[in-house]
């Protein structure tokens, strides 16, 4: 019986003490999550809008030809 004693002593001596790391590290953990959202939705913004770009940037070719002669700027990712 007295070890059930000391284990809850110990556990609750390291529950007082682990407090406020742990809700440190979910706090940064529910940063983390919320700044990848944020980022995500403006990196698919931002891809939307490139494609609206190229799209109407070669709209007027209706016919294919041979793509030798033609010029393409590329920028972005890898």
């Amino acid at each position: 019986m007295s070890s059930f004693w000391a284990a809850n002593l110990i556990w609750m001596q390291t529950f007082f003490l682990l407090r406020v790391p742990l809700w440190l590290i979910w706090a940064l953990n529910a940063i983390r999550i919320i700044s990848y959202f944020a980022s995500s939705d403006r990196a698919e913004t931002t891809n939307q809008e490139n494609t609206r770009l190229v799209s109407d940037y070669m709209r007027y070719e209706h016919t294919l030809g041979s793509s030798h002669s033609y010029k393409y700027l590329v920028s972005g990712e890898d």
